[in-house]
């Protein structure tokens, strides 16, 4: 049965590469992929934006299309194109969106570009963007359009992969060799094909330091790297965690300036008494609004982050504050006297046989202690193995057990959902579902989770009773209704589905 259908998923990669460069060979029409050209994408400090589309014909013939949004070559967000018209004698191309904004273009079909304007509606007024679009190649296709290979994927054999065991530290095993419900996470996975949850591209879980669902989508696969965005906050307090445990006089109780003599002009109106714990549970109580254009602009991400007014009494009130995570990599290196990036490689990537990764720096060579790591999935369930089994890998204390139990303990409550420890989030008996109203169901099935979570799906998840890691990637970055459906996933499927418990809940429609 593998076998056919292995030989079936090649025929089917190989008629629909051939088809699509049959495609894109004509040159007289726009049937292909096309995406904003380099030099007329919308570029800013945090990256580069650009749209594209694929035309195609409906079975009568009609011209469709379907929009998209790549951030940085990454999909990023859908373009919901309502109406296409297409001259095909002269060119031209007018297009309307769901939001009334619209594209008007014209196709040289020579040089194989189509060259137009973006009007797009803000309140009263319309701001118009010349783009020119370029075929993008069949590369694109299966990334943008398919979660598996064939569409209608229903067999077991196609959903479900068993882990395979690689030389990374990982054990695997199969759902089907395990006491846990293989028939409702199967279903599982034909509800992230069907996009049930939205954009999943990568779904894990380990269930007694054993690797059982390893899943990916959209062409991705284990060697993929993927940007984990503020999962790599929580990696950034497993650091701190490590630099500590290095220098035992150094307590974070201590004022967050005793670190940084320099900036001691800063300290006034009450901010000397800000700590190191304060600046790890965001409750600093510094004025702050997220993503301020003036940080990503400052030579000294930390000195702009110091100089911020004091809004509140620091350690009393949560505020979601990402320029803390530079303030946090400026204490490690304060105690280690060498880059935070050398340190981080020696003692902690290759410490966890972790090699392929990257770690973005801006456009001054910091590092970005908020959300600059890219990581492969099985990786991130490294991490989080390390946070269930108090700090150790393979046997090897990395991260000691103190900081583990104190990091991802609740500090200090975020909202009515999450608590908050040392720049990870918690899902306790005390946090509320959002997703439906069954209040009879108990909020978290009575299982506390340790939560790494990042920007559009990206989540390390740790329930330490039942000895479980989930990891799960994805791009739901303007998808507000699917971004932390991750939650529902695994509070309402995957726990239930490995107790013992399956079916007993019926699943919302998220």
């Amino acid at each position: 049965m593998k076998a056919r259908m292995f030989i079936m998923l090649i025929f089917l990669i190989s008629a629909f590469d051939s088809c699509t460069d049959n495609q894109s060979k004509s040159s007289g029409d726009i049937e292909d992929i096309w995406v904003c050209s380099d030099e007329t994408s919308f570029k800013s400090l945090a990256g580069v934006e650009k749209p594209g589309i694929k035309f195609y014909r409906d079975q009568n013939g009609k011209w469709e299309a379907r929009g998209f949004f790549l951030w940085n070559d990454d999909y990023h967000r859908s373009w919901k194109i309502k109406d296409v018209q297409y001259n095909e004698n002269n060119g031209t191309l007018d297009l309307i969106d769901v939001d009334g904004n619209t594209f008007k273009g014209v196709l040289n079909k020579k040089s194989r570009r189509i060259e137009g304007t973006i009007n797009v509606k803000y309140k009263d007024s319309i701001s118009s963007d010349s783009v020119v679009l370029v075929p993008a190649g069949n590369n694109l296709e299966i990334q943008l359009f398919h979660p598996r290979i064939p569409d209608n994927c229903e067999d077991s054999e196609c959903l479900y992969h068993v882990p395979q065991v690689h030389n990374d530290g990982l054990e695997t095993a199969s759902i089907y060799d395990e006491n846990v419900d293989s028939k409702s996470l199967v279903n599982l996975i034909s509800k992230i094909v069907d996009q049930d949850y939205g954009r999943v591209e990568s779904l894990l879980i380990v269930k007694d330091d054993k690797l059982i669902v390893e899943e990916y989508f959209y062409g991705y696969n284990r060697k993929n790297l993927h940007k984990v965005y503020s999962c790599t906050k929580g990696i950034t307090s497993l650091l701190l965690g490590m630099a500590l445990d290095r220098h035992p006089k150094v307590s974070v109780d201590q004022p967050i300036f005793s670190f940084f003599p320099k900036y001691n002009s800063l300290k006034t109106k009450g901010k000397g008494n800000i700590t190191l714990k304060d600046v790890l549970t965001m409750s600093a109580g510094l004025e702050w609004h997220e993503y301020p254009k003036e940080m990503y602009e400052s030579e000294d991400r930390i000195h702009y982050v110091l100089s911020r007014p004091l809004e509140t009494t620091p350690g009393k009130h949560f505020n979601y504050n990402s320029g803390l995570s530079f303030v946090i990599g400026g204490v490690i290196a304060s105690l280690e006297g060498e880059d935070v990036q050398g340190f981080a490689d020696k003692n902690f990537f290759q410490a966890m046989g972790i090699e392929n990764y990257s770690w973005r720096t801006n456009i001054y060579n910091d590092l970005e202690y908020w959300n600059g790591l890219e990581l492969a999935p099985r990786d991130m369930a490294k991490i989080g193995l390390l946070v269930l089994n108090e700090g150790k890998w393979k046997g090897k204390q990395i991260v000691s057990k103190n900081w583990i139990e104190a990091s991802t303990r609740p500090h200090i409550m975020a909202d009515r959902y999450f608590e908050y420890g040392y720049q990870w989030w918690l899902w306790t008996k005390n946090s509320k579902r959002w997703w439906d109203n069954k209040p009879e169901i108990k909020p978290a099935l009575e299982h506390d989770m340790v939560v790494a979570l990042g920007w559009g799906s990206q989540f390390i998840m740790v329930v330490r009773d039942l000895k479980l890691v989930v990891v799960i990637t994805g791009s739901n970055y303007r998808n507000e209704e699917k971004e932390y459906s991750a939650f529902p996933m695994v509070i309402d499927e995957i726990i239930p589905a490995l107790t013992g418990q399956g079916h007993m809940i019926t699943p919302a429609l998220y």
